[in-house]
């Protein structure tokens, strides 16, 4: 199973730079320590004006965007659930680089036990997490460029290099990104 795919969005770092800007200048956005922080279209409309036409041009319809913000040096290992009003719910996401994503890395794992614990985030958010001694590391990947995420899988995100806080932008899209990890 291919678990990521590094993919050209071209025009995307233009984008990445401004949404890093807003915030800079937003940090109300990112400060609860919340690791999945949803953008909604209406408060955030200078995001989404931004990576529309990038997504546009790759042939997706841009849903819904969210920040993941790591403030420690590891999240849990979990699945995400992915249900946006209206469409399926999603696969795989496509992932960009905002902050610190340089010396981090995301990790999908099998279990070896099976024992989930369903979570829910303060701000509703369902995910299903795993404890290490039940998980093995089958791949890794960072997000230094654009990269479609099996996020159904489990997966957690590694900091390397301790620098916080460790910014992505996790988008979901329409069709579901997922057929680029099915490619030969």
């Amino acid at each position: 199973m291919q678990y990521f795919k590094h993919i050209e969005l071209d025009g995307w770092r233009g984008p990445a730079i401004k949404i890093h800007k807003y915030v800079r200048d937003n940090t109300h956005i990112i400060k609860d320590g919340a690791f999945w922080n949803i953008l909604s279209r209406d408060k955030h409309a200078y995001c989404y004006e931004q990576l529309d036409p990038v997504f546009t041009r790759a042939g997706f319809n841009l849903l819904r965007i969210s920040f993941l913000v790591l403030w420690g040096d590891e999240s849990t290992i979990h699945q995400d659930r992915d249900v946006f009003p209206g469409f399926p719910e999603r696969i795989a996401r496509i992932n960009i680089p905002i902050l610190n994503c340089e010396h981090s890395e995301t990790r999908f794992y099998s279990t070896i036990n099976n024992n989930p614990i369903v979570k829910t985030l303060p701000n509703g958010i369902t995910y299903t997490h795993h404890e290490a001694e039940d998980v093995r590391v089958e791949a890794a990947v960072t997000v230094s460029k654009p990269t479609v995420i099996r996020v159904r899988e489990l997966h957690s995100v590694v900091n390397h290099a301790k620098i916080y806080p460790r910014i992505a932008l996790t988008c979901a899209v329409d069709p579901d990104p997922v057929y680029l990890l099915e490619e030969n």
